[in-house]
């Protein structure tokens, strides 16, 4: 008989922890408070629109290799679009448009061509970007590089002041949702060495052509019910009940639960703390971790602003501006969607929300002279005030592993060991390495 496992929490770590284990046998039930799945990569309709709004656009890398196997397994590979080849489309208020663009050549040599003809960078901040790219080709990973910022690391490659802005910074935003002065660089090496290291497809862009509940949860939702999972949204862990060094009940609002033989974790830490009683806490070596915010902005207008699928905006309240229409090759309602990502928006996320969409309202004019608030039909405003935990020096040695130093109890986020920064991917994996655990530890009964 196989064994039986229960998931707390129906993020992407716990959903993906339970697509291995049901796809190895065994018998898996999850429980999630909230009353959808997904965690912080989900959707939900918006009463006035009716359009599937995400809690925020999220891109996928080509190197996201655990995701696209995961979104594979449950049948929505197809639901995420790739680019031929890297680019992306910079708008500074004082150039204008411009576009960073690989082109067609072995490896890594894609971006560098495509770097020499980006026209916002001089011939001398091309030529150092390639150099600090070349030398960190070179680096091999060690704790060590935890221990100073990628701030720190630019420096010392003596990156000039466009190229950080252009290139460097706005990656370190994208890719960790902090500035290179908050982020370890062991975090930011990571991201620097699956994006752009020989293989060339990993440095694309994919584009969900769907909301996240259609992409993600949805078929993993599906997946797990034909494998005869039991899921049960709208239901709270109170706490766990641990003797010689096992879980043995949870504790649900109404019921206890005591039928299981592993255990799985797959909440944010502050969760974990009200969770686990206080004297076993420290067992499982949970620091504190601190998440950065991202504020999302979804906005529907009259006319179109721009026809890219999306711009990095420079210098201004607006980080990344989506066109959901483009890519979502859809019409909504009764005008064009635009969605505004802010990351690392520490200072953005304590202002007013009138406050936020009048900042990006002057970006907008910035993008299009003579544009009017009178062209908006409909404003959504997101708040995800525990987005990711990007990294800060040092914090890697506090990230717990996967298996505990209980015998049945497992860990799964993005932000636990896994080798990577906490993105989509990590979360993905978390729940991978999670349930490679719980395997391994029924092969031993």
């Amino acid at each position: 008989m196989p064994a039986g496992v229960v998931i707390v929490g129906g993020g992407l770590a716990g959903l993906s922890a339970a697509v291995r284990l049901t796809s190895e046998g065994f018998n898996v039930t999850i429980f999630e408070k909230r009353p959808y799945w997904g965690g912080r990569v989900s959707s939900f309709p918006d009463p006035v629109t009716g359009w599937e709004i995400d809690n925020g656009p999220h891109l996928i890398t080509g190197a996201y290799e655990y995701t696209r196997q995961f979104l594979q397994t449950i049948g929505s590979a197809s639901k995420i679009d790739f680019q031929p080849h890297l680019q992306t489309v910079y708008f500074d208020p004082e150039k204008g448009k411009a576009s960073l663009r690989s082109v067609s050549l072995p490896g890594n040599l894609s971006l560098m061509a495509g770097l020499l003809k980006f026209r916002f960078l001089r011939l001398k901040d091309k030529l150092g970007i390639l150099k600090a790219l070349q030398r960190l080709g070179r680096l091999n990973e060690s704790p060590e590089l935890d221990f100073f910022t990628a701030d720190a690391w630019l420096i010392r490659q003596k990156q000039t002041t466009a190229a950080r802005r252009y290139f460097w910074d706005v990656l370190c935003l994208a890719a960790l949702n902090a500035p290179p002065g908050l982020v370890s660089f062991l975090q930011f090496f990571r991201v620097l060495k699956k994006s752009f290291g020989a293989e060339k497809e990993k440095a694309r862009l994919g584009f969900a052509n769907a909301g996240f509940q259609d992409v993600f949860a949805g078929p993993a939702e599906a997946f797990l019910r034909k494998r005869g999972a039991g899921l049960y949204k709208k239901e709270t862990v109170l706490n766990l009940e641990i003797q010689n060094n096992r879980a043995f009940a949870l504790q649900l609002k109404g019921r206890k639960l005591s039928d299981f033989d592993a255990l799985v974790l797959a909440v944010p830490p502050h969760a974990l703390e009200k969770m686990i009683p206080k004297n076993f806490i420290q067992q499982l070596t949970v620091n504190r971790i601190r998440f950065h915010p991202i504020v999302s902005v979804h906005l529907y207008l009259k006319t179109e602003l721009f026809p890219e699928k999306f711009l990095a905006f420079i210098g201004g309240t607006c980080q990344w501006i989506f066109n959901m229409n483009a890519i979502r090759s859809s019409k909504y309602w009764e005008g064009i969607w635009y969605s505004v990502v802010i990351s690392g928006a520490e200072e953005e996320a304590k202002l007013p929300k009138d406050t936020i969409v009048s900042q990006i309202f002057s970006d907008f004019q910035k993008i299009q002279p003579g544009w009017k608030p009178s062209d908006v039909l409909h404003i959504r405003v997101i708040k995800e005030l525990s987005a990711t935990a990007p990294g800060s020096p040092g914090a890697e040695a506090g990230r717990p592993s996967q298996k505990t130093a209980f015998k049945n109890i497992f860990l799964a986020g993005g932000w636990t060991r896994t080798g990577l920064p906490d993105t989509i991917e990590s979360a993905v994996l978390s729940g991978e390495l999670a349930a490679k655990e719980v395997i391994a530890q029924s092969q031993k009964v």
